[in-house]
C-alpha cells in the first residue's frame, strides 16, 4: 500500500469508526446496521497500524487520538462561559409541594415537570467550536473551572466532532460505572495502593490526573443534561427538547427509563418510587432526582 492508498484507507476507517461510535452510544450516524464489537476492534487495529506506518497522515480527530501526552504542570484555570448555579434540596414530598407552590408565584405557566436521575459523579462542561471539541472544564467555584480536556478526550462517549458546525457549551456528569469501580479498587489493593472511597471519588481523581493514559484505562463515562452559551438559531425550549437535540448531535444522555415528563406531584412521586425500586440495579450511582 502506497501513501495515497493509505491516506484514503485512513480516511475511510476514521469515518466508519466515528459513525460506529455515534450509533453505538446515541443511536445516530450512518452505521445503523452495526457490525459486532469484534469487527469494530479489528478495523480500529488496522487504523492504528496504518497510522504507525504513516504518522504524517494521522487526522487530528482520528478515533485513535483520544489519549495525549501527560501534563507537566498543574491544571490551568479557565473561566466558564456560563456561570454555574446550585440546586436546592428537597427531602420529602411535602417539600416538593412547597417548592411547586413557590414556583407558581413566579410563573403562572408552571405545571409541567421534567424528572431525571441525578448521577453521583463529577460535573464537567465541554466547549465545542464549529462542531469541534475544544476544551473541558470542572465545575470549580462556578465561575472558574480547571481545564481537564486531556482526560475528557479519552472518554469514548464524548464526540470529538459534532455533525453540525455549531458553537455550544454543554454540561453533564462524568462517572465510573460501579462494576468498573470494583475492578479498579481490586487492582489497587493488589498493588498495595490506597482504595477509592466510592465511584464519585474515583471519577474525580481520574479526571484530575495529569496522565491521560490513566483516564483511558479507568473506563470513564459521561451523560449530558445541560446547555449553556450557544449560537443555535432555534435552541431547545424545554428539557425534553434538549434531550432530543443532544441525541441528534451525538451527545449521550441518560437511558430513557431514567427520565420522564410529569404533569403533577402525583406523577413526580410515582417516578420517584419507580427509581427507588430499580436504584440498586443501576450501573452507576445516583444521589437523587
Amino acid at each position: 500500500m502506497n501513501s495515497t492508498q493509505a491516506k484514503q484507507r485512513i480516511s475511510e476507517l476514521s469515518k466508519w469508526l466515528k459513525n460506529w461510535n455515534a450509533s453505538y452510544h446515541s443511536g445516530i450516524g450512518d452505521a445503523q446496521n452495526l457490525t459486532s464489537e469484534q469487527a469494530r476492534d479489528a478495523l480500529k487495529r488496522e487504523l492504528e497500524t496504518l497510522e504507525k506506518q504513516y504518522p504524517e497522515l494521522i487526522l487530528p480527530d482520528s478515533p485513535t487520538q483520544r489519549v495525549g501526552a501527560p501534563l507537566s504542570e498543574q491544571l490551568p484555570p479557565i473561566k466558564h462561559l456560563t456561570q454555574k448555579k446550585s440546586l436546592p434540596d428537597a427531602f420529602s414530598q411535602k417539600e416538593v409541594e412547597e417548592w411547586i407552590e413557590r414556583g407558581k408565584k413566579f410563573s403562572s405557566e408552571l405545571g409541567m415537570f421534567f424528572c431525571e436521575t441525578k448521577i453521583d459523579g463529577l460535573n464537567i462542561t465541554v466547549h465545542y467550536e464549529k462542531g469541534k471539541f475544544i476544551r473541558a472544564l470542572t465545575r470549580g467555584d462556578g465561575k472558574i473551572g480547571e481545564d481537564v480536556s486531556h482526560s475528557i478526550r479519552t472518554i469514548s462517549d464524548v464526540p470529538l466532532e459534532l455533525p453540525e458546525p455549531i458553537n455550544i457549551e454543554v454540561s453533564g456528569e462524568v462517572f465510573i460505572p460501579i462494576e468498573k469501580f470494583v475492578e479498579i479498587n481490586q487492582e489497587r489493593e493488589k498493588n498495595n495502593e490506597d482504595l477509592f472511597a466510592n465511584p464519585r471519588n474515583a471519577a474525580a481523581g481520574t479526571v484530575r490526573t495529569l496522565d491521560p493514559t490513566i483516564s483511558a484505562k479507568r473506563g470513564l463515562k459521561m451523560i449530558f443534561y445541560e446547555l449553556g452559551q450557544n449560537n443555535l438559531q432555534n435552541p431547545p425550549k424545554s428539557q425534553s427538547e434538549l434531550f432530543k437535540f443532544f441525541q441528534r448531535i451525538g451527545l449521550p444522555i441518560a437511558p430513557d427509563n431514567l427520565y420522564q415528563k410529569c404533569v403533577n406531584i402525583k406523577e413526580i412521586s410515582e417516578f420517584f418510587d419507580k427509581i427507588g425500586k430499580i436504584r440498586d440495579d443501576l450501573k452507576f450511582g445516583i444521589d437523587g432526582i
